[in-house]
Order: C-alpha cells, then sequence, then structure tokens
C-alpha cells in the first residue's frame, strides 16, 4: 500500500527503585490493560524494575534491540506480548527467569511445548492469557483483595457490550497521557483507591462523547441476513465500534478507515464473526480473523460506498493494480524511522550485509555484482583483507560496534559457504544474538556446513536458483564444477527445517529461464518437491546502464529481462495466487501472494533510484555493508566508508592487546 506518513514512536523507559532489591526487567506493552497489570506487578513485588514502555508493532524491536542486560537482572517480564519467532529464541538464552503475561499464537506456532499456562513466576515459567483482562488474571495471582482494580474495569465495561475489553486498548482511546505517566497514575491508584478518579472518567467520557457525532452518520446494510452497520470513523476504531454494538440496531460493525486504507470488523458473537471473515473479509488482501473482531486493507483510494459495494458483493478490491503502476517514491525522510548513528541517520529497521567473500564457483548472467567489472567472469573487490585473523577481528569489532542498533544481518559474496572462514564467521554472528541472519547461496557446500547455519543461530537460508530445470540452471549460472544436486537440497532442506531455520528459493525471472505464469508453477512445484515453502521471484533489476562497464551483463539484462507487472496481470486472473500484502520501499517494490500452501513474494527494484536518492540524501542510511576489504559503507560501493573504522579498529585492537 501507499507509504502514508506515520508517527515515529518512541519506547519510554522507566525505573521502579526498591532499596537494594533485585533487578527485573518489564517490557510492557502500552494499553491501559497492560499497564494497570505491570503496576499491580511492581507494587507487590519485592524486585526493583526498569521498565520498557512500548508497542505491538516494536515489541519485538525492543525485545531484540537490547544489547544484554543487566548482570544484575534476574528475572525478565514480558506484559501483552505479541512476539514473533526471532524475540522467543533470543530470550531462550537469557539467563534470567522469563515471564510471559499475555495471550501470542506464536508460542503455540513456533514453541509449543510453551503455550501452556501455568501459574508461578518462576523458573522460566509462561504464563498465557487467552481472551480475559491481563490484570483481571494478575489481580487474582498476586492475591489482591481490594475492589479498585474490579472498580475500574466494571466502568469501562459498562460501555462494553457482552464483556468485549478490547475497548479499554490505550492507544484506541488516546487519553493523551505517556506510558510512564498512566504507570504512575495507577501505581498511586492501588495505593490510594479515588486518586485516579475523575482523570480517567472525564477522558473516557470525551472519547465516548466525540465517537456518537460518527455513530449518527453510520450505514447499516443487512448482509446474510446480519445487520451491519459501516462507520468511518478511522483510526482509533475499537471504542466506536463497541459504542455501536451497544447503540445501533445492529448485530455488527465495520470502522472504515479511508486514510489508512483498511477496516475493522467487531461482533460480540464468535459464530457471526466466523462466517462473515469466511464469507466477506478473508478475499481482502492482508486479512486476519480473531473470536470476535477481524479486519482487512485494501489498499486503494476508495469512498465508503466503494468498500461497502465491494464487501456486501463479496468483491475483490486489491489495490494491487493501481500500486505497480506507479513509478518509485519519492524519498521523504519522513516515511521512515531513525536512529543517530555517528554523524547520520539511520533507519531503524536496517540490514547489515556481511559481504563474505568475493570468489564464486558459478558466473551467473545475471549477477548484479559484475555490472560495474569488467567481462572476467568474477566479482571485482579491492584492497581485500588477505589475513584470515585480521578479516575476523575486524568483522568482530564492526558487528560490536552496530549490534545496539538492532539490524537483521545477511550473509552474501560471491558464494559464501566457499569461503574459507565461514565457520568463524557465522560464529562471530551467533556470539552477538542478532535478531536474523539469513545466508544467501547457489546450495555449494551446504550439506558440509549444515550443521554450522544451525549452531549459529542463522534463521533463513536463500538458494539462489533460475530454474526448476538442471540444463537451463547450468546455461544462466555456468558453475564451473558440478552444480548442486536436487537430493543434497532435500537433504539440506529436511535437516534445516526440522532445526528450525527457515529456506526459500530465490528466482531471477528472465526470458531464458522462468518467464511465465505456467513457468512459475512448475518452479513452485518443484520446489515444494524438495520440502520448501517459499519462493521469491524478482525481476532482472534495472541500474545505471550508462556507467556499466560489463558489456555481457548488460545486453543480457535487456535481451531477457521479464517485467513483473507483465507477470503480476497474469497473477490477478490465476485463483490460486491470493493477494497477502505488499510494500513500497524507496527502490523496491513487493507483491506477496499465497500459492496453496506455499508463500510468493515477487519483487521489482531500480538501483537508479537507489543511486539518486543516495547522492541527494548523504545524511540517511538504509543499509550497511561489511566488505572484503574491512571498510563498513552504506551501500555497495567499497571505497565510500561511513567509519574511520580502520582507526578506530586499530586503537580498539591495540587496547584490547593492551589489557
Amino acid at each position: 500500500m501507499k507509504n502514508k506518513r506515520r508517527e515515529v514512536s518512541t519506547t519510554e523507559t522507566y525505573t521502579y527503585p526498591r532499596e537494594g532489591r533485585p533487578l527485573a526487567v518489564m517490557y510492557v506493552v502500552h494499553d491501559i490493560d497492560s499497564i494497570f497489570a505491570a503496576a499491580l506487578i511492581a507494587k507487590h513485588s519485592d524486585d526493583s524494575f526498569r521498565i520498557v514502555f512500548t508497542n505491538r508493532h516494536d515489541l519485538n524491536y525492543d525485545i531484540t534491540g537490547d544489547p544484554g542486560l543487566p548482570a544484575q537482572c534476574e528475572k525478565v517480564f514480558i506484559i501483552g506480548p505479541a512476539l514473533n519467532e526471532y524475540s522467543i529464541l533470543y530470550l531462550e538464552r537469557f539467563s534470567a527467569e522469563t515471564v510471559y503475561i499475555g495471550s501470542t499464537n506464536r508460542l503455540r506456532d513456533f514453541m509449543p511445548e510453551l503455550y501452556t499456562e501455568k501459574k508461578v513466576y518462576r523458573g522460566n515459567s509462561v504464563y498465557i492469557l487467552e481472551n480475559d483482562s491481563v490484570t483481571k488474571r494478575v489481580a487474582a495471582h498476586v492475591s489482591y483483595c481490594d475492589d479498585i482494580v474490579q472498580r475500574i474495569f466494571q466502568y469501562a465495561t459498562g460501555f462494553i457490550k457482552d464483556g468485549l475489553f478490547d475497548a479499554m486498548v490505550f492507544e484506541y482511546l488516546n487519553f493523551g497521557y505517556s506510558s510512564s505517566q498512566l504507570f504512575e497514575m495507577f501505581s498511586d491508584y492501588i495505593d490510594k483507591p479515588f486518586a485516579l478518579g475523575g482523570q480517567f472518567r472525564d477522558a473516557f467520557e470525551t472519547a465516548l462523547a466525540r465517537n456518537q457525532e460518527i455513530l449518527a452518520k453510520a450505514v447499516i446494510h443487512e448482509i446474510g441476513g446480519i445487520r451491519t452497520a459501516f462507520i468511518r470513523g478511522g483510526c482509533p476504531c475499537t471504542l466506536v465500534l463497541n459504542q455501536a454494538l451497544r447503540t445501533l440496531d445492529c448485530d455488527a460493525a465495520v470502522n472504515v478507515c479511508l486514510h489508512r486504507q483498511h477496516f475493522t470488523f467487531l461482533t460480540a458473537s464468535p459464530e457471526i464473526c466466523a462466517e462473515m471473515y469466511e464469507k466477506y473479509i478473508s478475499h481482502f488482501i492482508y486479512s486476519g480473523g480473531g473470536t470476535y473482531s477481524c479486519g482487512a486493507c485494501f489498499g486503494a483510494d476508495l469512498t465508503l460506498d466503494d468498500v461497502i459495494s465491494a464487501f456486501t458483493a463479496h468483491r475483490n478490491i486489491s489495490g494491487f493494480r493501481h500500486e505497480r503502476l506507479l513509478s518509485y517514491d519519492v524519498f521523504d525522510p519522513r516515511d521512515y524511522q531513525w536512529m543517530p548513528f555517528e554523524d547520520y541517520a539511520l533507519y531503524r529497521n536496517f540490514n547489515f550485509t556481511v559481504f563474505l567473500d568475493t570468489y564464486c564457483n558459478a558466473d551467473c548472467k545475471f549477477c548484479i555484482e559484475q555490472i560495474k567489472t569488467e567481462n572476467n567472469g568474477r566479482i571485482n573487490k579491492t584492497g581485500n583483507i588477505e589475513d584470515r585473523e585480521t578479516y575476523l577481528k575486524r568483522l568482530d569489532f564492526i558487528a560490536g560496534k552496530i549490534r545496539p542498533y538492532n539490524p537483521s544481518i545477511s550473509v552474501t559474496g560471491g558464494e559464501p559457504l566457499l569461503s574459507p572462514w565461514f565457520r568463524e564467521a557465522a560464529e562471530i554472528l551467533a556470539k552477538y544474538r542478532f535478531r536474523k541472519i539469513v545466508i544467501t547461496t547457489n546450495g555449494t557446500n551446504i550439506d558440509k556446513y549444515a550443521d554450522d547455519i544451525i549452531a549459529a543461530g542463522i534463521s533463513h537460508v536463500n538458494f539462489s536458483r533460475p530454474s526448476y530445470d538442471t540444463d537451463v540452471c547450468q546455461k544462466i549460472m555456468r558453475f564451473r564444477e558440478q552444480q548442486p544436486s536436487f537430493d543434497m537440497f532435500v537433504r539440506a532442506i529436511a535437516k534445516l527445517e526440522e532445526h528450525g531455520v527457515r529456506t526459500r528459493f530465490n528466482c531471477i525471472v528472465s526470458r531464458e529461464g522462468i518467464g511465465s505464469l505456467p513457468e512459475m508453477k512448475k518452479y513452485l512445484s518443484f520446489v515444494r518437491s524438495a520440502g520448501c515453502r517459499h519462493v521469491v521471484f524478482r525481476e532482472l533489476m534495472s541500474f545505471n546502464e550508462q556507467e556499466s562497464k560489463n558489456a555481457e551483463k548488460t545486453a543480457y539484462a535487456a535481451e531477457n529481462r521479464v517485467l513483473m507487472n507483465t507477470l503480476w496481470a497474469e497473477m490477478d486472473s490465476d485463483p490460486e495466487f491470493i493477494p497477502f500484502s505488499n510494500i513500497r520501499g524507496h527502490y523496491y517494490y513487493i507483491e506477496i501472494y499465497k500459492y496453496r500452501d506455499m508463500t510468493v513474494v515477487s519483487e521489482r527494484a531500480n538501483l537508479k533510484y537507489l543511486e539518486k536518492y543516495r547522492r541527494e540524501n548523504l545524511h540517511y542510511i538504509y543499509e550497511m555493508v561489511f566488505h572484503p576489504n574491512g571498510n563498513l559503507c552504506a551501500g555497495w560501493n567499497e571505497t565510500e566508508d561511513i567509519l574511520d573504522s580502520f582507526a578506530d579498529w586499530q586503537a580498539a585492537d591495540k587496547e584490547s592487546e593492551h589489557e
């Protein structure tokens, strides 16, 4: 969907000291329920707390972004979690006791042995709450008998139909208080029963009055016997939906946000929710459902009447067709979140690439790394560090320097599994417990290094293969020795997936290889037969032809490029490709589909735009690349060092030798 302006959310940190008591770190999602639960725990615990207030979108970043817990930390609390698998694996490495309070199906999906409800906060215990108030459960656990908790929730739920609790979420009420202020208010309220009183009541009733004006314009349709109210309420949405169920003659309500191009559905009946999701909502892009609520994105500039028409007629309105025809957006820093780094602004979700080795045993006709080199069949990098110990010490220094900024990691080359120091490099990256490590390989030596990949905590392995046909693959990739066999892929994928390493295949689409929808389907069948469920189809990347020195690669791109727009148009008419989501970046555009039991990512990109934005916005860094010459750069030019890295490293190296 379009790059909408996003507010940059900041993580608040609060200290709740108890002199001489053990330290616990508490990550708290800043909805009212979770903050109130945190206040209860802090008041009734013997620990001193460092509290990190976050939100459901940033929680995983804030957890994995912590370069290490304080040495004196004895417990980690996570309240109101929406954890992903990387956070769970990261936290499992903590020596401190870990307590999860909330509901997340990620535990069920990725660590089913943890998906149980336990009544204790000891020994890495897990406390999963479903369809209930976190605070009520915590209050019961700490034997908090005062009626203050019940008073607050009785007041709130008096405005919520049939016990639906979601309307209390702080982000949807917009009280105007920071998370730490709310924590103080609730903490005081626990000690002094009537301290909060009017502030809480007045803010809630102001929100109710504002929403009443919106509800007066609601449009009600009967859909399959279910009276459904459509509201142009925008964001936030939960409270207005609950008011609609209470005050309008309807069985369900749909709140439409035309600005962010999505809608949220709410009903008091799980049966109605399941039926409506299956019949009327699941066909929209990026849809999802719960017990009482569900929703979807439509990703296009529409009116409320357009959305109602599509909803009631069961018509798919995907914004993909419109979005893919747009040129790349003009770079605007306000669309992204930034962190200070040296003298630069660093993209919060940046990627750190380790360009491990320039050597490759293939000479792919589509190799973008050879575009600026002569036609020698090699990636041409200058000034490479040849000494193993020097290279690894340098990588260790750089990895440690950027770890607090919490990047995802890509390991590439050349062919990284042919590097003489792959194993040691992987061990260095594993030491810093990055949130995500991905390696891209043509499959050579995958059987040899599978155990090392698992041991190093590498989370994804991407296999580069432009065709399902071995002969076509050889024609395009031009291996200098025997290419990896299908049986080897099968064995390696089974082993990696068994140990939690996700595998996927990357396919550059081309006239010579995969260039049509029937060929894409054959490729998907090939990948699935190898035991893999994830595929990325990429258009041959556009680049600045005038600066290219490699006539062969330039000519190949011109003669063999197949436009993703053409393939997407074919996918639009094939019901097996179900639109899921799309992403527009500063030089790339991605569409994601479900195909049978597989995930299909499709992408186009233009290096001209990347280079243009880099020249015009040198202060901003989207990615970092560690090159074989030891430079840390903000891109693929190995001479544009963004640090006085050698001086920093040499000073640190001498200091460590001294010690």
